[in-house]
Order: C-alpha cells, then sequence, then structure tokens
C-alpha cells in the first residue's frame, strides 16, 4: 500500500473519531450577530434529535433575519420602507412581538420601547416629533378563515426597532421549539441570553459557556445581560448612553429577562425600585455609586453562585 492509500486511510479514520467525539445532544453556530448553543439532556426517543436541533437551529436564523430593521427580506424592513404609504404585512409571531414590544413601554417607564428611538432621531434631523400614538397603528383585517396582520407607520422616516428584545425573543422560541417536538431538558444560549426548561438546572460556567445539573442557579428561569457590547441605544434620547451600568436579570422567559436587563442599563439605581411588583424576576446590577463602584441585588437573586454582571 503506497503513501496515498495511507493518507487517505488515515484521514478517514480521523473524520470517524471526530463525528464520535461531536455530542449529539448539542447543536451550535451563528444566527446574525450571537453564537447559538442548543443543548438537549432527555431527547424524545421517537424524533430524530439531530435533525431536530438542526431545525431549530435554521428557524431561528429565518426569524432573526425577520426580526432585522436591515436586509431587503425582512418583514420589519419593509414595514420601515413603507412608512407614511401603507401598512406592511407581519406573520403572526413578528405582529405579536411588535404588540408585545409596545407593551414593554410602559412597563419600563419608556426605557424599552420600539418607536421611541426613531422618534428622538428624526427630531435630531430637524422634524417635528409626532406623539408615538399617532405614528403605529397595528392592523387586523380579514374574515373568518384568514386575517391580514400588519403595521401602519403613519409618519414618513419611522421604523421599528426590536433589536432590544429580539435575541430574548428567539431563546423562548428555541426552546418552546423542541419542547413541543417532545423534548425536555432543553437549554437554550443565544448571545448573553439563556433560557433553560422548567425544572431543569444550568449553571453559568467563566468562559460563558454552561453545564447542565450543575447548580440550581437557573432552575426554570431565562438569564440576560446587558450591556453586551458597547452603550445601549436609549429610546428616551435616540442616544447612546454611556450609564456605566451593567446588569444581569433572572426571568420566567427570556424575552422578559433581556427587556428588563436592557431597561436596568438605561434606568441605574432608580430601576431596580421596579423590581418589587414583579414576580419571579430577579436582578444584580452594577455601577457608579457615590463612592465608587458599587453591586445590588435584589432580595432573590442568588449571591455566590458566579451570575453577578461583570
Amino acid at each position: 500500500m503506497n503513501r496515498l492509500h495511507w493518507l487517505v486511510l488515515f484521514w478517514l479514520a480521523g473524520g470517524a473519531i471526530a463525528t464520535a467525539a461531536v455530542d449529539p445532544s448539542v447543536w451550535s453556530g451563528p444566527v446574525g450577530a450571537w453564537e447559538a448553543r442548543l443543548r438537549v439532556e432527555q431527547p424524545n426517543p421517537a424524533r430524530d434529535l439531530a435533525a431536530d436541533l438542526a431545525a431549530t437551529g435554521v428557524m431561528l436564523e429565518r426569524h432573526w433575519s425577520q426580526l432585522r430593521r436591515e436586509g431587503a427580506g425582512s418583514e420589519i424592513a419593509q414595514v420601515n420602507a413603507l412608512a407614511g404609504q401603507r401598512s406592511g404585512r407581519l406573520s403572526r409571531a413578528n405582529y405579536d412581538a411588535v404588540l408585545r414590544s409596545l407593551q414593554w413601554k410602559d412597563k419600563t417607564r419608556g426605557a424599552v420601547d420600539l418607536l421611541a428611538g426613531p422618534l428622538r432621531r428624526w427630531q435630531a434631523a430637524g422634524g417635528a416629533i409626532p406623539a408615538p400614538d399617532s405614528v403605529l397603528v397595528l392592523v387586523r383585517d380579514g374574515g373568518a378563515y384568514f386575517v391580514d396582520l400588519g403595521v401602519l407607520l403613519r409618519t414618513p422616516g419611522m421604523e421599528l426597532d426590536l433589536d432590544p428584545i429580539a435575541d430574548g425573543l428567539l431563546a423562548d422560541r428555541a426552546l418552546d421549539s423542541l419542547r413541543a417536538r417532545g423534548h425536555r431538558g432543553v437549554s437554550v444560549q443565544l448571545g448573553s441570553v439563556w433560557r433553560v426548561t422548567p425544572g431543569d438546572s444550568v449553571r453559568i460556567l467563566a468562559d460563558g459557556s454552561g453545564a447542565a445539573g450543575a447548580g440550581p442557579w437557573l432552575a426554570g428561569r431565562a438569564c440576560a445581560s446587558r450591556p453586551v457590547d458597547g452603550a445601549p441605544l436609549d429610546p428616551r434620547t435616540g442616544v447612546r448612553a454611556e450609564s456605566g451600568f451593567s446588569a444581569r436579570v433572572l426571568a420566567p422567559k427570556a424575552e422578559e429577562a433581556a427587556v428588563w436587563a436592557e431597561a436596568l442599563c438605561l434606568l441605574g439605581w432608580e430601576g431596580l425600585e421596579l423590581f418589587k411588583d414583579l414576580p419571579n424576576v430577579d436582578a444584580a446590577l452594577a455601577g457608579p455609586g457615590p463612592a465608587g463602584p458599587e453591586l445590588r441585588r435584589t432580595a432573590g437573586f442568588p449571591a455566590g453562585t458566579g451570575l453577578d454582571p461583570r
């Protein structure tokens, strides 16, 4: 047998070993600006787990492309392009996301608002700022068998911006997708956002990865950290906030955790007061205090677990 044959056999053996070494319960890959990681501890034996994980990864990428403000194929971009002209159609999932985003504005004292930032930028460019509720109209039109869902932006130049909650939304959708296929013990990581199946536990390790069953810190809750990269955009002013705050929030769902982590970075210490009326939502906030850097936690945030914002 000549050298070429040996090289081919060595390459094939190495490929087989590498394939066998891959954890069949894990899928990882890029989704938009994030690295995604899906893990299933209790697969449904009647399903093809690898296929389900791969399909969920494809779903994440597709939904992310539809939530973007840029891109010719994005539903949100199409709505923004039609501002001042006519309504743009949305899928049910994105319509519901816009509806919930509008509700987050009041809950977060305006710190998370899919319209306020664009409105402020419009004002900075010399336009007269209209009231947000006069800008956006939710469209529901149709008969008994079909409902056309969409959004009408009345003012030219306006745009929707779902970026602050997109990673949380997608993490929730991924977990729901895998659970609907009968898998249990699911954990989803999308950038700095985590979601864990209720009843299961995941510990966030120092390198950002997770270890299932390693501790009760994320038992049945989601976790989100902000800011992830740079200063967050303050929708109340339309400019990026150099507040110096970083937050980590635990909540029942990833969307909720992402929203409140975003809000805390903008509201600062006063934002922690809002957590008194939030069931099963806890936070740790690091930022500038009167005597230097401080770290404050809500009563239910677990200390000594490595979950404090860094």
